[in-house]
C-alpha cells in the first residue's frame, strides 16, 4: 500500500510540473506577444513585475529582522536573569566563605579533641563535608554561569550583526523599490500620450479583453488534465461566499467603462494599498503573472470550467499550481497595469463567460 502511495504521489507530482511547463509556456508567449505589440506595455509590465518582487523581498526582510530582534530581546533577558543568578550565588558563596573564615578550621579540631559523644562527632563532621559539598556547588554554578553569560554575550554580538546586514540589505532594496516605481511612471505616461481619443481607448479595452478571454481558454485547456477535487462543487457556493477584500465598490458589473460602449465584466473593489486579497473559494491557482489591463494577475481555477480572477494587484503570493483555501491571502491590493487608482479588479468567468459576481456573495459592497 505504501509502494502504491508514493507511486502515486510522483505521478501527481510529474503531472503538475507538466502544467506548469505548459503554463510558464502560455507566459512566454503572452509576454512576447506584448512586447512585440507595444514595447511600453511590456516596459511597464517589467516595472511592475520588479515592484512585486521587491515588495516581497522588503516583506520578507522585515519579517526575519522582526523576527532576529524577538531573539535578542530573549538573549537580552536571558543574560540579565544569568547576572541575577550569578549575583546570588556569588552573595551565598561570599557568606559561606566568611562563615567558614569565621568558625575556622580550630573550631572543628577543638569538636574532634573534645570528650563528646562519638556519634554526635559523626553527625558534626558530616555536617562539615555538607557544608564543602554545598561551597563546592556553589563556586561550580557560578563557572557555569559565567560560560553562560559568555555563551549569551556572543550569540547577541551574532544577531547584532544580522540586524546590521538585514537593515543594509533593506535599504538596498528600497533604492531599487523606488527606481523601479520611477520606471514604472515613466512607461505609464508614455503610455497616456499615445492614448489620445476615446477611439483609442476603446480599441485598446477591446483588446485587453480579448487577450484576456484567449489567456482563459488556454488555461482551461490545461487545467481540465489537472482537475481541482473538492467537498463542494463551486456551482453549490452561490451566495455563501465570503468577498476577497473589504472595501467599497467602485465600478459595478455591467456599468459602462469610461463613458464609453464597453461594460464592466467584474467588479473593481477600493482599499488601501497592500490590503491583503484572499481567495474566495478552494482552487488551484491557474495563472499568477502581468497581464495588459490588469496588471498583476492571479487566475484560481475552481473546477466546472469556473474561474476566479483578481487583478491590479501590487504584490502576488501565490504561483501557479499552488492549492489555495477559502480566505487564504494571494495578492495584495495596489494599482498595477497603470492604473490611476488603488483598487482590486474581480471578476467570475465560466467557461470563459463572465458572469455577475455580486449574487455569489452573502453581503454587499458598500458604494460610500
Amino acid at each position: 500500500a505504501t509502494l502504491l502511495a508514493s507511486v502515486a504521489q510522483d505521478s501527481e507530482e510529474e503531472q503538475l510540473d507538466a502544467v506548469r511547463a505548459r503554463i510558464e509556456k502560455v507566459k512566454q508567449q503572452l509576454a512576447a506577444s506584448i512586447n512585440e505589440r507595444d514595447h511600453m506595455q511590456g516596459r511597464l509590465a517589467e516595472a511592475e513585475r520588479l515592484v512585486s518582487e521587491l515588495q516581497n523581498n522588503i516583506a520578507s526582510l522585515n519579517r526575519e529582522r522582526a523576527a532576529t530582534e524577538s531573539r535578542l530581546a530573549e538573549l537580552e533577558n536571558r543574560r540579565q536573569q544569568a547576572l541575577d543568578d550569578l549575583q546570588q550565588q556569588k552573595s551565598r558563596l561570599a557568606e559561606q566563605v566568611y562563615a567558614a573564615y569565621v568558625g575556622g578550621r580550630k573550631e572543628k579540631i577543638k569538636l574532634l579533641l573534645s570528650q563528646k559523644d562519638p556519634a554526635e562527632l559523626g553527625r558534626v563532621a558530616v555536617y562539615y563535608q555538607y557544608l564543602n559539598a554545598q561551597r563546592l556547588a556553589k563556586i561550580n554554578a557560578v563557572r557555569e554561569l559565567v560560560s553562560t553569560l559568555e555563551q549569551l554575550k556572543a550569540q547577541s554580538a551574532l544577531e547584532n550583526q544580522t540586524i546590521k546586514r538585514l537593515q543594509r540589505q533593506r535599504h538596498v532594496e528600497l533604492e531599487q523599490l523606488k527606481s523601479a516605481l520611477q520606471e514604472r511612471q515613466g512607461s505609464i505616461a508614455a503610455i497616456n500620450l499615445r492614448i489620445r481619443s476615446s477611439t483609442d481607448e476603446v480599441a485598446r479595452l477591446t483588446a485587453e479583453e480579448q487577450k484576456l478571454v484567449r489567456l482563459i481558454e488556454e488555461l482551461d485547456s490545461i487545467m481540465k488534465e489537472f482537475p481541482v477535487g473538492s467537498r463542494t462543487a463551486f456551482s453549490k457556493l452561490k451566495g455563501e461566499l465570503a468577498w476577497p477584500v473589504k472595501g467599497r465598490l467602485v465600478a459595478d458589473f455591467g456599468q459602462r467603462r469610461n463613458g464609453s460602449s464597453i461594460s464592466w465584466d467584474g467588479v473593481l473593489i477600493g482599499a488601501q494599498r497592500g490590503t491583503s486579497v484572499r481567495a474566495v473559494a478552494r482552487g488551484r491557482v491557474a495563472y499568477a503573472d502581468w497581464l495588459p489591463g490588469q496588471g498583476l494577475l492571479v487566475i484560481i481555477e475552481h473546477g466546472n470550467d469556473y474561474f476566479s480572477l483578481y487583478g491590479r494587484n501590487e504584490t502576488v503570493l501565490a504561483e501557479p499550481g499552488d492549492w489555495v483555501e477559502p480566505g487564504e491571502a494571494i495578492a495584495t491590493i495596489g494599482d498595477s497595469g497603470g492604473q490611476a487608482q488603488v483598487a482590486l479588479y474581480f471578476a467570475i468567468r465560466k467557461a470563459g463567460r463572465p458572469i455577475n459576481p455580486r449574487p455569489w456573495f452573502k453581503g454587499s459592497v458598500s458604494r460610500r
